[in-house]
């Protein structure tokens, strides 16, 4: 099940708590965005012999497809909550290249978090989605995937179809935008075939469909 497979090590996680705990409500999905990045490569170097790792501030330009400033304000939005740790190496040479990054937050491994293909950030076919739609998609196909594990027939429809339903304004409260700045993010993944939605009548939640990436 491709679904199954983002679940473990073809993912991004988004961390749940990072919405929900007042402490980082504050912070830009830019920034929870980067945290991913940064957990992801920290697990991949796992067996390294001292608790700071390396990720280079021009792969994290390139991962992210953002600027050099960006990067900077996102990473010091993550230090001033206190989930990372980042201490130049050089300051002399000003070599961004050298920083050492640790995460401060102990409680990794215990927390629940929503799962963000890596195929969305790395393949050219989603190119055209943004930083702000991959987030949305995450937290879309969370509540779309805590669907399909219930036997809850409120979430299937008259097709037999599962469905979520997440309102606009929980989307703005927990990613911190603007309506206008939602509905273009959600244009993108419907325009990518990520997601579908329709209402049944007026007055009623959109039902929203989420489907994986090829």
């Amino acid at each position: 099940n491709k679904g199954d497979n983002y679940m473990n090590q073809n993912c991004y996680k988004l961390f749940n708590f990072l919405f929900t705990e007042d402490k980082y409500k504050e912070l830009t999905y830019g920034a929870k965005l980067l945290f991913a990045l940064l957990v992801d490569k920290e697990e991949q170097t796992r067996n390294r012999e001292t608790k700071h790792f390396y990720y280079k501030r021009i792969d994290m330009k390139k991962d992210l497809k953002c600027s050099k400033g960006f990067i900077e304000t996102r990473i010091n939005e993550l230090k001033k909550c206190a989930l990372i740790e980042d201490v130049r190496v050089n300051y002399k040479t000003q070599d961004f290249d050298s920083n050492e990054i640790s995460i401060t937050y102990n409680k990794l491994s215990e927390e629940p978090y929503m799962p963000i293909p890596k195929v969305l950030l790395t393949d050219d076919k989603y190119k055209s989605l943004n930083r702000l739609s991959i987030v949305m998609y995450a937290y879309f196909r969370y509540e779309f995937q805590n669907n399909l594990k219930t036997s809850n027939n409120e979430f299937i429809d008259e097709d037999n179809n599962v469905f979520c339903i997440v309102y606009h304004e929980t989307l703005k409260s927990a990613l911190n935008i603007s309506l206008p700045t939602l509905h273009t993010a959600k244009a993108k993944l419907i325009n990518m075939n990520l997601i579908s939605q329709k209402r049944l009548s007026i007055g009623k939640p959109l039902y929203t469909y989420v489907y994986d990436p090829d």
